[in-house]
């Protein structure tokens, strides 16, 4: 399994979290997963590598991500630097993390994780609790398919807040015996450390005042006369503070060497008879939410432990396996040094029982707790608010439709739609009308005049119905194929893409042939890779929709069938996919066949506008590979990518230099909205263009979304290059996007919103090594 740790800290660090992130990823990476360590570059004054400060050996992967770091400016921004670097470290991180493709993000801060992609499960490692913006954090937490609480207070804490149990585990800070398995005796560990005999008490970890240590020394003054304590760790002023004290005691039994090594550690708790840890209570984190690291240290380390009487110490030690005092209380505390002092067999008895404690708390085993069983947990994937963008895009499209002047109603194909949709309903008994046509959308629009009446306003509502719908269907194909991110942002791009809105005012067929071209290709998707019926089955009744509607869908379906078929080898599927519309297929031949019989006509189109005859065409063979026509091909492509969809005729085809010359302002007015249309549009599909080629080039969707996606694409480019192949003035004169290149729109926006995701100047850095 990969597992990408995510961790905003700088790296190394003399802190402990440092040690517990290290020796976490060395024990994922000992459990045979492939593990990578994902930090940020800041600043840091250790010279040694990561390695060499730790003392471990290169076991995984380290990728310091470089950003701006703003905790150098804490001074001048206080808390804001804080939070500055997390947001633009969670921002980069996730990109990085889509990069690596784990199985698992693991995290110990929230805002380092819970932005990642939804087909990663994260877990989070919960060290505390806010007392602030609950209902925030409650957010959060609910992205996580995992979250490992230190203690079982804290557990309980996320439970109250309604996490379920299943996703909750306790999992208690740990430590590795080996590190501690000193070769040096206690007596040549003092003599090492410059330490006199006798009985020696050592405190190991920060002077933070919850620590405890300044009630340490406070004991050391009521101690028996020989006893001695060492407190080792802290630096600036704690660490004065602590030998200003010492002073002021006239203490000579105690021992202040500051911060160490951490390899030195494990020398010091040798040399010791006792290891102490005085933490104090008074709050939540010290009595419920904190697993001190130390403590599993001076169980390695064999050492009898004194511990203050807190519930997070009860948690890992029984009564008889420790020396419990109360916090703050330095008079029972060095009463119960000198006690232990006293019996040297309570002091084996105890240490004996810390190395077998030592052997159930290690890194390894505490790695094993956290994943168990998480591939077996319900994914957390967040729904996509693909009915909100439906319904926003329904509103901005209705008030499009309703509340502007729309294309007057003139050639092309929407008056043969509708007098189709009139015969239908027995009104047009004209014989010039086609014989045949692409079924479905005058049925449908019989019937919106059947029921609504003749006004064209109820067809173009019913059509901004049906591209509302297919923002909601993009929308939910972005969340469901990529991340919940990329459904919003697909969603919203659809929902105010100027060409589709500008599409439902016009009576073609474009509208519903793009929604149900759409479902076809992501129900395709959805059957990738599940080898059920129903699935395939869904999918090749939408492509005869979409082929009904126009029938260019039939033409792209044995292709799209081939990739299937090559990538999933589930031939029940694939007949399930193409028997519809074989059989839809079949019956419209043969109607017309019948049709051509009776009219003595030799010429069949298979289905209706037979776009399959145009590679049989004189015109097309003869200009085809032309070499005068091959330098034309690159520029249809282009046109293919960067003419903008349909615009509406605002101004009457007049320009505004026209319109300005004619000091008509009505002229000007509309010559400058069509102005301004068409530069927003040409630009905006520039932008989405360029977005999704990132997207395609470096994007990562669910298996099959691209492979199916690209087959219906390039199918478009090649169709706009056979239409217009024929024409004698080449791609100058094609109509190139409202019939070929518009289906596959909501595709491109998809990868698009991929690119979006994806788009990130920071490239993955080498690991230091």
């Amino acid at each position: 399994m990969k597992i990408a740790y995510v961790a905003n800290v700088r790296m190394p660090t003399e802190k402990a979290h440092g040690v517990q992130i290290m020796q976490m990823c060395r024990a994922f990476s000992q459990l045979g997963h492939d593990v990578t360590l994902v930090v940020p570059a800041r600043r840091n004054l250790i010279e040694k590598t990561v390695w060499e400060f730790y003392g471990l050996e290169p076991s995984f992967q380290i990728v310091y991500v470089p950003i701006v770091d703003f905790i150098v400016w804490d001074k001048w921004l206080g808390n804001l630097a804080l939070w500055l670097e997390t947001l633009v470290f969670g921002l980069v991180a996730h990109r990085v993390v889509a990069r690596l493709h784990p199985d698992v993000v693991y995290s110990r801060e929230p805002f380092s994780s819970a932005w990642v992609p939804a087909r990663f499960r994260r877990v989070f490692e919960a060290h505390t609790f806010p007392n602030r913006f609950l209902w925030f954090y409650r957010r959060l937490w609910k992205r996580y398919d995992r979250i490992v609480a230190l203690t079982a207070g804290l557990r309980d804490r996320f439970a109250a807040m309604g996490l379920s149990a299943d996703r909750l585990v306790v999992a208690h800070d740990a430590v590795d015996p080996e590190r501690f398995d000193c070769r040096e005796t206690k007596e040549e560990a003092r003599r090492l450390l410059n330490l006199p005999s006798g009985f020696l008490a050592v405190y190991v970890g920060a002077l933070y005042p919850q620590k405890g240590a300044a009630d340490l020394l406070e004991a050391a003054a009521l101690v028996d006369p020989g006893l001695k304590i060492a407190i080792v760790g802290g630096a600036g002023e704690p660490l004065e503070k602590l030998h200003a004290r010492a002073a002021e005691l006239h203490l000579t039994n105690v021992f202040l060497p500051g911060q160490v090594p951490h390899a030195e550690i494990s020398l010091w708790l040798r040399a010791a008879d006792v290891a102490v840890l005085p933490n104090r209570g008074g709050s939540d984190y010290a009595e419920r939410y904190t697993s001190p690291m130390k403590l599993f240290e001076y169980l390695a380390a064999g050492r009898p432990v004194v511990a203050s009487d807190l519930p997070t110490v009860r948690e890992v030690l029984k009564p008889d396996e420790a020396v419990f005092v109360p916090p703050e209380d330095p008079a029972v505390l060095a009463a119960s040094l000198n006690a232990l002092a006293r019996d040297p067999a309570a002091v084996a008895r105890l240490g004996a029982t810390s190395i077998k404690l030592a052997a159930r708390h290690t890194w390894r085993a505490r790695a094993e707790a956290v994943l168990s069983e998480i591939t077996g947990l319900p994914r957390v994937i967040l729904p996509v608010p693909w009915l909100q963008l439906g319904l926003l895009a329904l509103a901005i499209r209705l008030f499009y439709v309703l509340c502007f002047p729309q294309q007057t109603l003139a050639g092309g194909d929407g008056p043969l739609y509708l007098a189709l949709a009139d015969r239908i309903r027995g009104l047009n008994h004209d014989p010039s009308l086609p014989a045949y046509y692409q079924y479905l959308y005058p049925w449908m629009l019989a019937g919106i005049r059947s029921v609504f009446g003749d006004s064209l306003s109820w067809i173009r509502v019913a059509q901004a119905v049906v591209s509302s719908a297919t923002v909601g269907l993009v929308a939910w194909a972005g969340g469901a194929f990529v991340s919940r991110r990329a459904g919003i942002t697909a969603g919203s791009i659809m929902a105010l893409f100027a060409p589709f809105i500008i599409e439902t005012g016009i009576i073609y067929t474009e509208t519903t042939y793009v929604f149900f071209l759409t479902l076809a290709l992501v129900l395709t998707v959805v059957a990738w890779s599940r080898r059920q019926p129903w699935p395939w089955l869904a999918a090749g009744s939408a492509f005869v929709l979409a082929g009904l509607t126009r029938d260019l869908a039939f033409y792209l379906l044995p292709f799209v069938a081939v990739i299937a078929l090559w990538k999933s080898r589930y031939l029940k599927g694939l007949a399930l996919l193409l028997i519809p519309s074989v059989l839809v297929v079949g019956a419209i031949f043969l109607h017309n066949h019948a049709i051509s019989a009776s009219a003595s006509q030799s010429r069949v189109p298979v289905v209706a506008k037979n776009y399959s005859q145009a590679v049989f065409e004189p015109a097309f063979q003869e200009f085809a590979l032309a070499p005068d026509r091959l330098v034309m091909y690159p520029e249809g492509v282009l046109r293919f990518f960067l003419q903008p969809d349909r615009l509406t005729v605002i101004s009457g085809g007049v320009s505004l230099k026209t319109a300005l010359l004619s000091g008509d302002w009505s002229a000007i007015s509309d010559a400058w909205l069509e102005a301004l249309a068409k530069a927003l549009l040409y630009y905006f599909q520039w932008l989405i263009t360029a977005l999704a080629v990132i997207g395609v080039a470096r994007g990562s969707m669910r298996p099959g979304a691209k492979t199916v996606f690209l087959t219906a694409i390039g199918f478009g480019l090649v169709t706009i290059v056979i239409r217009s192949v024929g024409h004698g003035s080449g791609f100058a004169a094609f109509e190139p996007l409202a019939r070929y290149r518009f289906p596959t729109d909501p595709l491109l926006i998809i990868f698009a919103a991929v690119g979006v995701e994806r788009w990130s100047p920071v490239l993955l850095t080498k690991p230091k090594s």
